[in-house]
């Protein structure tokens, strides 16, 4: 694998780390309130479609690496 591979698998990694990090964040837990950005529409949706276009990001920089 050349450097441009190591690089686009570890961005890969990296965006899919990212990723399941922001999901884990939106876990309501018990006892705390949600983060003040959370608790509007457009807080809740503009990390909606950041975490699903690091997820398609992380997987599509990861196929590239790998084909």
């Amino acid at each position: 694998m050349n450097f441009a591979g190591v690089v686009l698998f570890l961005s890969g990694i990296v965006c899919l780390i990212v990723s399941g990090f922001m999901m884990y964040k939106l876990i309501p837990r018990e006892g705390r309130p949600p983060p003040a950005w959370m608790k509007s529409e457009t807080g809740e949706t503009v990390m909606a479609l950041g975490q699903f276009i690091l997820l398609v990001v992380g997987v599509a920089l990861l196929a590239k690496a790998v084909l």
